[in-house]
């Protein structure tokens, strides 16, 4: 056993290394592609990783766990006299489970399998398949790649009755127009800093974003040491590699990974080859990069993969979900929401019955108590169908003509079919004339799964680049004009016990990590559009209001949207301090340090059904919204929002 690893086991992560790291990156300019080093014996070019992925947990009603590990070398700069190894070193996470035991007593070792998964353009790639069990205590895994150490090189994994830490972000890049140098700060510095006190054992989320990053040389860039360029400067953001290194993914493929609107454009647009051939490729590296498989490879072998029913019609391959336990109360599903779009149609009605199958053989062989819906773009939204027509309208036809030509507003139509730019985005939207039929459909279906079998649903996406929860809950009737005793009855019960309500459903967007947010005019025009909609007779939806206060801590108009960087976190109640969060507490959703300060007057009888305090049950989550303070700032320091989601009884 390695002396080093061991008198370091229980050290905390080098965040004063991660932060100088970037402030010297920030210090010298627009960066470039760094060069990275030899590592290891036999040595070894590693362009990028490790990059861990979680495959699954708990399967079979089991205690065990599996992920794998990605590293891709250079070949032409790498000693393959054998293969490159992993070796690890696993025992507790905490210092108090050792009880009476000698930390070398407790610890053990192996060697983590690997094969080469695939090669190309004088390139390696390695997967390393990782299966351990988990015990009574949470555990620590520290590795190294062929002999290199590194403090970085560590992950950690939940007791055999934990559920997990989870991580989501998305829009992990910046657009190509952006100045990338207005933005000082490093919200994955954040990610780490709260990985280091609270052990996140998953990420979710998208894992990057911008037009040509699925080239196999962009991946690299930015999965190996967090580059990037576009039209108006670089960024290297040097913690998103680290991160990887040491907290395990699970994301979905959305139009982020290939071009903004990705089969939101025509259907004669999308069909020309060089879509087409666009599509196959960022299959291909989404593939190789996020599932560390292969196309070549037969996908359906992976049990927590459902296929879809056939091809693409753009791509030419079967679009992936991903059900993933996260532990014995939750569970997670990535809607794969891209691989079949069409102008018309998110996913076809065969792929749909594929993803509830899944869901309820899981739920028979192991029920479980909250699913975690992962969906790239909001489902809960305010509505700009309005906006819609009018960028679609004949009326618009002259100015689009002279547009085309370069005449006039020039920016105003894309690239590709002529269209009005913004259309795609809307156009990509649930909420949109074209899928909101599905999208009705798509959420009755998950409410009748939740009444069915008890079972809390939340939605988490991302896309739009600001933060805010969309809400689906049993409809009241406290504005009617006689109301009966059952109707005050029914809407006391409602507002009272929402953890009996089973249409109640959380969207939880969290958008950008990284990118940039939008103006206040658009998080100005989505407040004013964040109505309540009847879903239904039965079920009611709107915008929880939570932003009270801004991050820098002054009051602010507009509660139901932030539109600054942003990152968030999920966390069971049994895994928070009991003292912060006691069962059968209620908790306004809102800024965590500001409960008491009169952040909640809103909170009137007259506002009690929108501004709705909400239990800490003790099979529920904590949501965390950590919104940047100011993107000047290179600490990336954060202010925390909050919603307790109470479990289904």
């Amino acid at each position: 056993m390695s002396d080093s690893i061991l008198s370091n086991w229980f050290n905390s992560l080098p965040l004063s290394e991660y932060q100088q790291a970037w402030e010297t990156t920030v210090s010298h300019g627009q960066p470039k592609v760094p060069v990275t080093e030899h590592l290891g014996d036999p040595k070894l070019k590693v362009s990028t990783g490790p990059l861990l992925r979680l495959v699954s947990a708990f399967e079979n009603k089991s205690n065990n766990y599996r992920a794998t590990i990605l590293v891709v070398t250079k070949d032409d700069e790498s000693d393959y006299s054998k293969n490159p190894t992993i070796r690890y070193h696993i025992g507790p996470a905490h210092r108090n489970d050792l009880k009476e035991h000698l930390l070398s007593d407790v610890i053990s070792t192996g060697e983590f399998p690997v094969i080469k998964l695939h090669q190309e353009q004088g390139y390696s790639f390695w997967r390393f398949s990782v299966e351990l069990d988990l015990i009574h205590y949470e555990q620590r895994i520290k590795y190294s790649l062929n002999g290199f150490i590194n403090d970085s090189y560590q992950f950690f994994v939940p007791r055999n009755d934990q559920n997990m830490n989870v991580v989501a972000f998305s829009c992990n890049g910046f657009s190509l127009s952006t100045d990338t140098s207005t933005f000082k700060g490093s919200l994955w510095l954040d990610v780490l800093r709260n990985h280091d006190r609270k052990n996140y054992h998953v990420m979710i989320g998208e894992l990057k974003a911008s037009f040509d990053q699925f080239y196999l040389n962009h991946y690299l860039q930015w999965f190996g040491s967090g580059f990037m360029s576009g039209l108006k400067g670089s960024t290297l953001q040097t913690a998103f590699p680290t991160a990887m290194a040491q907290i395990p993914s699970i994301c979905i493929f959305d139009d982020h990974d290939i071009i903004d609107g990705f089969g939101s454009y025509s259907d004669r647009t999308m069909s020309q080859p060089i879509f087409k051939g666009v599509g196959k490729a960022a299959f291909k590296y989404y593939v190789l990069f996020q599932h560390h498989s292969s196309i070549e490879e037969d996908l359906s072998k992976e049990p927590g993969r459902i296929l879809g029913y056939e091809p693409g019609p753009f791509i030419d391959q079967k679009s992936i979900s991903l059900f993933t336990r996260l532990g014995k109360d939750i569970a997670t599903i990535g809607v794969d929401c891209r691989t079949e779009r069409r102008l018309k149609r998110v996913i076809t009605p065969e792929t749909y019955k594929r993803i509830f199958l899944k869901l309820e053989t899981e739920f028979t062989a192991a029920p479980f108590q909250h699913l975690y819906v992962q969906l790239g773009v909001p489902i809960a939204y305010p509505r700009l169908v309005w906006l819609e027509k009018l960028l679609d309208s004949k009326l618009l036809a002259p100015i689009k003509f002279l547009a085309r030509k370069g005449i006039v507003l020039n920016s105003l139509v894309n690239e590709f079919d002529g269209s009005v730019e913004v259309l795609d985005d809307l156009n990509d939207h649930w909420c949109s004339h074209n899928h909101k039929k599905e999208r009705n459909w798509f959420i009755e279906k998950l409410i009748d799964f939740s009444e069915r079998h008890k079972v809390r649903i939340t939605i988490i996406s991302g896309d739009v680049h600001l933060c805010c929860v969309g809400r689906f809950h049993s409809r009241t009737h406290i504005s009617h004009p006689v109301p009966s005793d059952a109707v005050k009855e029914e809407n006391k019960n409602i507002l009272k016990a929402p953890e009996h309500d089973s249409r109640l459903i959380f969207n939880v967007i969290t958008s950008a990590i990284v990118n940039t947010p939008p103006p206040d005019m658009m998080a100005t025009l989505l407040d004013k559009r964040s109505k309540v909609h009847h879903f239904d007779s039965t079920t009611d939806e709107d915008m929880v209001p939570m932003f009270m206060l801004d991050s820098n801590g002054r009051k602010r108009d507009n509660v139901h949207f932030m539109n600054r960087r942003n990152w968030c976190e999920l966390i069971p109640v049994k895994n928070l301090n009991s003292s912060d969060y006691k069962v059968k507490d209620r908790v306004l959703p809102g800024p965590v340090a500001n409960q008491d300060d009169g952040t909640s007057a809103n909170a009137s009888t007259n506002n009690i059904e929108h501004y709705t305090p909400y239990p800490v049950t003790e099979e529920g989550v904590v949501m965390f919204l950590h919104v940047e303070k100011n993107h000047e700032d290179l600490s990336g320091a954060t202010s925390e929002y909050q919603l307790t989601i109470p479990s289904l009884t």
